[in-house]
């Protein structure tokens, strides 16, 4: 299993890839660099929003729209969807630290074009870093449209 960090542009799109329980990329080398049973993150504007695990593909769909601002045919299946009502925040932390010492101050541009394997030690640092407290009950699997 490896670890993966997939930047969303927009909350609505990562909204819609819970719906679906599909990952997606415009780009070919997506499927070069995932595999059946990765664990994905999902960044956003800043905070992990959630994760989820790879379970199918890879899959190549050149008609079928599910995000609205483009179309990602290079996908994946996912299972296992947890995305937060209060997202834990990347920029900043130890975990982000660690990306940037792997990776260098344009980690994002890397790993959204790359799809950089983050490696096992920051993996599981992104995993244990705590959930915001406000809000109480801050895991939610599935679609978060309410919650946000």
């Amino acid at each position: 299993m490896g670890y993966k960090l997939i930047c969303y542009k927009s909350l609505h799109n990562l909204e819609l890839s819970a719906q679906a329980s599909c990952i997606g990329s415009e780009f070919s080398t997506f499927t070069k660099r995932i595999s059946i049973g990765d664990k994905i993150f999902f960044y956003c504007k800043g905070d992990i929003w959630g994760s989820s695990v790879v379970s199918q593909g890879p899959l190549y769909d050149p008609q079928s729209a599910i995000w609205p601002d483009k179309h990602y045919p290079y996908r994946f299946g996912v299972s296992k969807f947890s995305l937060f009502k209060n997202p834990r925040r990347l920029l900043g932390s130890e975990s982000h630290a660690m990306i940037l010492e792997k990776f260098g101050k344009s980690w994002g541009y890397k790993i959204l074009f790359t799809h950089g394997e983050l490696g096992q030690e920051i993996g599981q640092s992104i995993d244990a870093m705590p959930l915001s407290e406000s809000e109480g009950g801050n895991k939610i699997v599935g679609s978060f449209s309410s919650h946000i």
